[in-house]
């Protein structure tokens, strides 16, 4: 349950794992293996983003969090941390944009909720779901917690209730919730569908497939997870159909852009669709 370097010899057939990374900067995380990280926003500022149809990168005063786990950290109580930015701008990676001294721990900060303790001592592998506009915290706990548990937790995350103690930002669901309901994706309309077509990333290559009932105008944007504007690859008229967009993996400069998880953007009559990509070089 670990971020690991595997490294292929001849082709992509076989790999020989290389272990665990060490952090590189343990001094600030307090950690000696960073597992899982992975950002978040506030709800309020998803909410904003959703209502106006924006990157959640161009929402004002957005509040980002970083969480991760400690890989090698004994006590139970201290397996997934966390740090926000108090409101700076997500690309100042300055250490004084983000919370000082250090990180806080998800067991002292969300450890009892509205209905009673959260169960999350000892989660490993920790990610923020969305579905719709509900957060849920999901992650594996193999260390015992309150009661002794071995699996995959589920939790709803509750943000600024109203009466509740201290009013953290969020808050965490009761041991009852272990096994949820998450409702499946919305299905895209039938008049506009916008997806991923082809992938080559040897070539740094992505094709994305446009299918209209009607001729439109669209855009189609790429970001990527901060939420900043990579290059627009469409700003025209489409006919009714299917028709293709490609995007050379490269910003509004020609640079190439580097691995990682990126977001395609289409835009057409107030309409948005979004197609996820995950690139590899």
């Amino acid at each position: 349950m670990a971020v690991g370097l595997a490294r292929s010899f001849g082709g992509l057939s076989g790999w020989t794992d290389r272990g665990r990374y060490v952090v590189t900067d343990s001094t600030h995380s307090h950690a000696r293996r960073v597992e899982s990280p992975h950002i978040f926003a506030d709800s309020a500022s998803a909410a904003i983003a959703d209502n106006e149809g924006i990157p959640l990168g161009q929402v004002p005063n957005v509040t980002w969090r970083i969480m991760f786990s400690d890989g090698d950290y004994l006590s139970t109580t201290r397996s997934a941390i966390f740090t926000t930015n108090g409101s700076s701008a997500l690309t100042d990676t300055s250490l004084a944009a983000w919370s000082q001294p250090g990180p806080t721990s998800l067991f002292s900060y969300a450890s009892q909720g509205p209905q009673g303790p959260s169960g999350v001592a000892g989660l490993q592998a920790t990610e923020c779901l969305r579905a719709g506009k509900v957060y849920v915290l999901a992650g594996f706990q193999g260390l015992g917690g309150s009661p002794t548990h071995f699996g995959i937790r589920f939790r709803r995350m509750y943000w600024s209730l109203p009466n509740w103690p201290s009013n953290p930002d969020f808050v965490l669901s009761t041991l009852g919730a272990d096994v949820m309901a998450v409702r499946g994706a919305q299905r895209q309309s039938g008049d506009l569908r916008f997806a991923v077509a082809g992938l080559v990333p040897a070539r740094g290559r992505v094709w994305f497939r446009i299918e209209t009932t009607v001729a439109m105008k669209a855009r189609v944007v790429v970001y990527d997870v901060m939420g900043r504007a990579v290059k627009r690859i469409l700003d025209q008229t489409v006919p009714n159909g299917v028709s293709y967009v490609s995007w050379d993996a490269r910003g509004e400069t020609g640079r190439a852009v580097g691995s990682g998880i990126y977001f395609a953007r289409l835009s057409s009559d107030g309409r948005n669709r979004v197609a996820r990509v995950a690139l590899v070089r």
